[in-house]
């Protein structure tokens, strides 16, 4: 009898670790997802708290660096 070499069926399904890892991955991507939705909430909710905590500081930045410019150019007048 003559030696038979048989090739492996690939027509039916086997659970493999790629499909485990499919999954794993899905889920670290859901997770993201929502760490981020939390993240962008968390920023939000600070813009709106400080906003006009960080709007006065910069006009009283402005209106010092302004004062400053012209106490040099008084000196320089001198």
């Amino acid at each position: 009898m003559a030696y038979q070499h048989h090739q492996p069926c690939d027509t039916y399904f086997v659970e493999s670790h790629d499909a485990t890892r499919a999954r794993e991955d899905y889920i670290k991507a859901i997770g993201r997802r929502k760490q981020q939705a939390m993240a962008d909430e968390l920023s939000r909710q600070a813009c709106e708290t400080y906003i006009e905590d960080i709007v006065g500081h910069m006009k009283q930045m402005e209106v010092n660096s302004l004062g400053l410019r012209f106490q040099f150019l008084l000196a320089d007048l001198k």
